[in-house]
């Protein structure tokens, strides 16, 4: 299709628009979804068999996984935070929804569907309230795009009940959702320095281990060294990945 590698990335990270083509990435499995005009779909099949898609694509992946990876210690910290809180707590929570959808005739029916994944979904027994919790695990600005879904559950599926909570350890909420914030009186923003304070009151274990493991660095210089890539033996690979092969080359 005539584009650099750099403009390919994008088209598999956000999507690209071009021509009437882009591409889909599930969010869940990671599987490809392919959308484009009749008379590019021979390229295109020949290009996504290629090397250099493939090699990108693992690139890709990778990534993902790393931010996965580092997004389950986030998760895991706020869960067990909440639990020590009272409330009856689920990570990578999927909210199911009824949503019509059209059938073979063209006709609208109504079918249960994921709608969204909740990173954690805390709710609290005694009030009867819902906190929908994002666990932000990327450097870049965020944006109120990026908690629309949660908005859009509790107003709608969970009928204006309870909060929203963007949690964000690297301290990079976007002036878009500053300025957002008097529209949305039940959205609360947690920084680094909240969390931990947080964390510090109710004795959180995970974080704690966490701390001592990285010898009580901040949250925040924690949490970039684990989203870190590192070159080793020709690999690029996680800090987890790293240490367990600093530690099998010390062994030998």
């Amino acid at each position: 299709l005539g584009l650099s590698k750099y403009y390919i990335e994008l088209w598999i990270g956000k999507k690209m628009k071009k021509e009437g083509n882009y591409i889909i990435i599930h969010k869940f499995n990671n599987d490809i979804k392919i959308y484009c005009l009749p008379r590019f779909y021979g390229q295109l099949k020949q290009y996504l068999n290629s090397e250099h898609f493939l090699e990108i694509y693992d690139s890709y992946c990778r990534r993902k996984a790393m931010a996965k990876a580092m997004g389950n210690h986030l998760e895991q910290i706020v869960a067990e935070l909440f639990r020590k809180k009272g409330y009856d707590v689920k990570t990578n929570y999927l909210v199911k929804d009824v949503v019509y959808v059209r059938n073979d005739k063209g006709e609208y029916e109504e079918q249960e569907q994921i709608v969204a994944e909740v990173d954690v979904f805390a709710y609290d027994p005694v009030n009867h309230e819902v906190i929908l919790i994002e666990c932000k695990n990327e450097a870049g600005v965020i944006g109120i795009g990026s908690i629309h879904k949660l908005i859009y559950l509790r107003n709608v599926k969970y009928k204006a009940n309870g909060k929203v909570l963007l949690i964000d350890p690297f301290d990079n909420i976007g002036t878009s959702i500053w300025k957002a914030l008097r529209f949305y009186p039940y959205l609360r923003i947690w920084k680094s320095k909240d969390l931990e304070a947080e964390c510090e009151k109710y004795k959180v274990e995970s974080y704690l281990k966490l701390k001592e493991k990285f010898a009580g660095m901040s949250l925040k210089k924690i949490m970039k060294t684990l989203k870190r890539t590192y070159f080793v033996d020709g690999k690029l690979v996680d800090y987890e990945t790293m240490q367990q092969m600093k530690a099998e080359r010390n062994a030998e």
